[in-house]
């Protein structure tokens, strides 16, 4: 089902026969362009000193970058198989919640990351807090929007300055600190994603009457979070762009390369 778009997308450029081949090129064509563990995405690789770093380069434990992503990535999806069958057997699969899992997972774990990759996964998050009503995704929705709206906010609002490669000390620190931020709401993501379709889940935001309605905290309600959806995609300027590399002077990424 999930191979579905791009295949489809595929199908007029390049015909039945090279579809699959010119598929694979695109995409492995398409990560070669990004040979760093982050691209100012504020994440847990950022949270380690990892912005601009090659991927080659040392990480932890004596293992790159390269391959320190590639890891959380197989352990990423080894979670997402788990909670898809645990949730089977349970009796209460829920797609929107594994989306949003996944996201926010592959965005705060893996490398070649550009910041704005994280988008989606807020939006599936806050999509699941309004479906679920529960408490702690309502908080990863929100800490999830929260980072990313400082994380977007830094690197545009660099653009073009002397720090666009976020190099200064007040940079660094507002990357790392806010890679740790994000972090810990993929951790609140990840308690969320196991119990929260469970019928036993204790953890749903009682509902308000219309009296009572009034004093309920506006940040919990699925109003507020759609508002919060909305915000966050404003924070989008219309120019998405942001540098490739700190060596290559002034010349910018654009999507371009990941068009068909």
């Amino acid at each position: 089902m999930s191979l579905r778009p791009p295949l489809l997308t595929g199908l007029p450029f390049f015909g039945v026969v090279q579809l699959i081949p010119k598929l694979i090129d695109k995409y492995t064509g398409t990560m070669s362009g990004y040979p760093y563990a982050t691209i100012n995405a504020f994440n847990w690789l950022a949270a380690l000193g990892g912005n601009w770093k090659g991927q080659a380069d040392p990480a932890l434990f004596g293992i790159s970058w390269q391959q320190l992503g590639c890891l959380n990535i197989l352990l990423v999806t080894a979670g997402l198989a788990y909670f898809a069958v645990r949730s089977v057997r349970g009796g209460w699969f829920s797609p929107l919640l594994l989306a949003a899992y996944y996201g926010i997972g592959i965005f705060t774990l893996a490398h070649c990351m550009h910041e704005r990759y994280m988008v989606p996964g807020v939006l599936l998050t806050l999509l699941a807090a309004a479906h679920w009503n529960d408490i702690r995704l309502y908080a990863a929705g929100v800490g999830l929007s929260l980072t990313g709206f400082i994380n977007l906010a830094t690197v545009y609002s660099q653009t073009g300055t002397s720090d666009e490669w976020l190099t200064s000390a007040t940079s660094s620190t507002v990357a790392v600190l806010t890679g740790l931020g994000e972090t810990v709401c993929f951790v609140l993501l990840i308690f969320a994603v196991w119990e929260v379709p469970c019928p036993m889940n204790t953890n749903a935001v009682p509902s308000a009457s219309a009296t009572s309605r009034l004093s309920y905290p506006a940040v919990f309600t699925a109003s507020a979070v759609m508002a919060s959806a909305t915000a966050f995609l404003s924070s989008l300027t219309a120019s998405s762009l942001s540098p490739t590399s700190p060596n290559s002077g002034s010349a910018m990424v654009t999507d371009s390369n990941l068009s068909l």
